[in-house]
């Protein structure tokens, strides 16, 4: 009976962080989406990666395009996900050499993962 409830938390345990991980890449893949987006400044494959709250912010990005910074680089330092909702600590560093750290807010919508705006 013991060897039965050690396989099963055992299982459950290796299942939960497949899971993890999963979510992690998919979270990697939209933080990479809309920084690659952003940098050639396509916004309209950039919106793919938002969420409708954000999308709404687009008009303001798309008027001043061409001050928008490039980042050179971008790197997922943290992610914490709690359910649908994912907080992601990003160090960019743009084409000034400035080293930035940004936290992103994600929601999961239809199992994809959209940047969002905070919401205070």
């Amino acid at each position: 009976m013991k060897r039965i409830l050690i396989l099963l938390f055992v299982s459950f345990f290796a299942f939960s962080c497949s899971q993890n991980e999963r979510e992690q890449d998919k979270i990697q893949e939209t933080i990479n989406g809309f920084y690659k987006s952003l940098n050639k400044r396509d916004f309209e494959k950039m919106e793919t990666f938002l969420s409708v709250r954000m999308k709404q912010k687009m008009a303001y990005f798309r008027n001043v395009a061409e001050e928008i910074v490039v980042y050179e680089s971008y790197k997922v330092k943290n992610v914490v996900v709690n359910g649908n909702v994912a907080m992601v600590e990003v160090e960019c560093v743009d084409m000034f050499d400035n080293k930035i750290f940004c936290e992103r807010n994600l929601d999961k919508i239809n199992d994809d993962w959209k940047l969002d705006v905070e919401i205070l």
